[in-house]
């Protein structure tokens, strides 16, 4: 190992010991030239960095009109992150919870819960969102975290470009290029919690023009306490995943990708059901064993043409199974996108495209969770435009365009937006946006029937006239990045939500999904970067969240709104100190503040539970012990 690297939590450490502790540090270390340490500022090249989560193409990340942040492969490595989730942890106005060891919440801009809906994931354009709930299981992605390139995450929505389920957020992981891995790498690491990890990556030429990468990677996580003090909660992890990418450049105008991942891997949960055989009978704090497989296998293919236009043509298939103690799902995925960029003047770059998706899904039903039927095909036809018009060169951008889509559900859903950037001065610039989303309905609230409680027994089912979830989102952004040394990005935002999913009572014992919640959410997100000296970066971000959701006049909803609106963090606080003290030598402190929950959900709701606010506080160090080419060899 070229590094040793550390990392535990504190919960007493004083925050001001923590945050003038760096300047003792580079006190020590000296700095020769403090206007050279400013000219040569890590911070200076994040300004410059290229985005295309936003408008499906390269744009400089100051000029985009949506609220980004995007996660660094050095980010990643500075925190000696290992999940995906602990990464989004860093992002302005992303709140992440863990369940356990095993599970996570992650939301943007609102309701948080395991299966939070409203946010889209990628990776490298491939959803990974499940069909039958329209949420992540977060254990399966299981990346080797030092292939991921960067992650670009849009707060807000992105269902222009991106389609149904982008309401909230756009999360696009986006991993590095076969010709950034080359060589080998060897990593392993033992601990407490994290009991053994290793992984093995090798990167190597094919032929003329051709990069290879393959990696093979294992981990196995211990269990954590239970919150009551009760022995261990039973969420041991193992899992073992193993990828490949090719890149071909066949020439200057064409190049490929072919890439795959091939992960299998044992959580262990604790929950509660029910069974039959006769009589019907619940059993608490079951342990479990879930077992999940996946595989996926995607297809690239990118042509410049001579007008400079760029046509890219992707192509995937992704194979999923899930197995539990009350539901065994798989799911099957095909899908082609294409998509073409030109600029038709030197005021207009119009970028259009066309896409198929297939979902296949099979259950294996149980008496507390069925899917009628028990298998399921599912066709969504999408297209899409979006023209950027240059109102004044260097100085005002119009940004207009929509998507459109069929899916089998809901029929056709339009989801346009328009945005506009402004240079109002050098280093200051204002954006604009109006947009709408939806939220198209999942397996389960189309067609399952879930069996909530046995005494009374009550069933909750779904309903195939639940319609789309619609947002129209209003949002205001001001970016400073005059000063090479500061930047700050504010977005202000105002959700106006219709159609939201309820549980409506029919009887005694029957609880059926419907459309008829509505209501809205406002906050903002502030962030800021401050490159204090060469070696010392600092940053900070604060967002504040208000949910306000309620039944329409006809609505017997069961719990919706209450848990709605008491299961966001409204407030979250997030600083992170990033110091190089010379001779290979690193120390990053981050804090977190989120605040507390009064319902995380609709058991705790009725059991009168509740998640308090809590500070968290990180400390990581590392050393360069050896490494040929290091600056600090």
């Amino acid at each position: 190992m070229d590094r040793f690297q550390f990392s535990s939590r504190f919960r007493k450490f004083l925050l001001p010991l923590l945050l003038t502790f760096p300047l003792f540090l580079v006190a020590q270390s000296g700095s020769a030239n403090e206007l050279d340490d400013l000219l040569e500022m890590p911070l200076s090249e994040l300004l410059e960095m290229e985005v295309t989560s936003v408008s499906r193409r390269e744009q400089n990340l100051l000029s985009a009109s949506a609220a980004i942040y995007v996660i660094t492969d050095e980010d990643l490595r500075r925190r000696a992150i290992t999940n995906i989730p602990d990464a989004l942890r860093m992002v302005p106005g992303i709140h992440v919870a863990s369940i356990d060891g095993n599970k996570w919440m992650v939301s943007s801009r609102g309701y948080t819960g395991r299966f939070s809906n409203k946010l889209l994931v990628q990776v490298d354009g491939r959803s990974v969102y499940v069909p039958s709930y329209s949420g992540v299981y977060w254990d399966m992605q299981d990346l080797l975290i030092s292939n991921i390139d960067r992650i670009e995450v849009i707060r807000g929505p992105g269902a222009t470009l991106w389609g149904a389920n982008a309401v909230n957020g756009v999360i696009n992981i986006i991993t590095k290029a076969a010709k950034e891995t080359q060589g080998w790498q060897i990593e392993a690491g033992i601990g407490d919690q994290l009991e053994e990890t290793a992984s093995i990556r090798y990167g190597g030429e094919i032929g003329d023009n051709i990069q290879s990468r393959f990696h093979l990677k294992t981990k196995n996580l211990a269990s954590n306490e239970r919150f009551d003090g009760n022995g261990d909660a039973n969420d041991e992890w193992d899992a073992t995943s193993a990828g490949f990418r090719l890149d071909g450049q066949q020439n200057a105008k064409n190049s490929w990708t072919i890439q795959g991942d091939i992960t299998s891997s044992s959580q262990h949960q604790t929950i509660s059901t029910l069974f039959q055989p006769a009589p019907i009978f619940a059993r608490l704090n079951v342990e479990d064993t879930v077992s999940s497989d996946a595989w996926n296998l995607l297809g690239r293919w990118e042509r410049v043409h001579d007008n400079q236009s760029v046509s890219q043509i992707q192509v995937y298939f992704d194979h999923t199974k899930r197995d539990e103690i009350y539901l065994k799902q798989e799911h099957d995925t095909f899908d082609i996108d294409f998509q073409n960029q030109i600029n038709l003047n030197d005021s207009h770059h119009l970028v259009y495209g066309l896409g198929y998706r297939h979902v296949s899904g099979e259950y294996r039903n149980s008496y507390a969770v069925q899917f009628m039927p028990s298998s399921i095909d599912l066709d969504l036809y999408s297209a899409f435009i979006q023209d950027e018009i240059t109102l004044i060169p260097d100085t005002l951008n119009l940004i207009m365009g929509s998507k459109v889509e069929y899916h089998e559900f809901t029929d056709f859903e339009i989801q346009p937006s328009i945005r506009a950037v402004w240079s109002v001065a050098a280093g200051h610039n204002l954006w604009g946006a109006i947009s709408r989303a939806v939220r198209t309905p999942s397996i389960v609230e189309n067609s399952a029937h879930i069996v909530a409680n046995v005494l009374p027994t009550q069933t909750v089912i779904g309903n195939n006239e639940v319609v789309s979830e619609t947002v129209n989102t209003y949002e205001l952004g001001y970016r400073y990045y005059g000063d090479p040394a500061f930047t700050l990005d504010l977005t202000l935002f105002y959700n106006d939500y219709d159609n939201y999913v309820s549980y409506e009572i029919l009887s005694p014992t029957t609880i059926q999904m419907d459309n008829k919640l509505y209501g809205s959410s406002y906050g903002f997100e502030l962030s800021t970067a401050w490159q204090m000296s060469r070696y010392w970066q600092v940053r900070a971000s604060y967002s504040q969240l208000k949910l306000d959701m309620k039944r329409r006049g006809d609505s017997l909803d069961v719990t919706s709104v209450e848990v709605l609106n008491d299961s966001y963090a409204e407030n979250m606080l997030k600083l992170n100190s990033s110091l190089d003290f010379g001779d290979g030598w690193e120390l990053d402190t981050w804090i977190y503040y989120v605040s507390g929950l009064k319902n995380p959900s609709s058991v705790a709701f009725i059991n009168g539970l509740e998640v308090d606010s809590y500070w968290s506080t990180n400390l990581r160090g590392s050393a360069v012990v050896y490494h040929p080419t290091s600056k600090y060899r």
